[in-house]
């Protein structure tokens, strides 16, 4: 029985710490992506796919817009 309940102490704990890792990964995502987008609208400048070639091409972006 003591055996029983170190293994779901064990299993409380990591299912915890999972919980925890990944909020934190997600909480770092949106800090990466914040920043990717504070730049995008700082330089000016986005990658646009091309209809008809499927090409990426430069293009300026409004800075109005989001």
């Amino acid at each position: 029985m003591p055996q029983l309940i170190l293994y779901a102490l064990v299993g409380v704990a990591a299912w915890y710490g999972y919980k925890t890792i990944k909020k934190g990964m997600n909480n770092a995502n949106d800090s990466i992506r914040k920043t990717e987008k504070k730049a995008a609208k700082k330089d000016g400048k986005a990658l646009k796919p091309d209809p008809k070639t499927g090409v990426y091409k430069v293009t300026k972006m409004d800075k109005d817009k989001d």
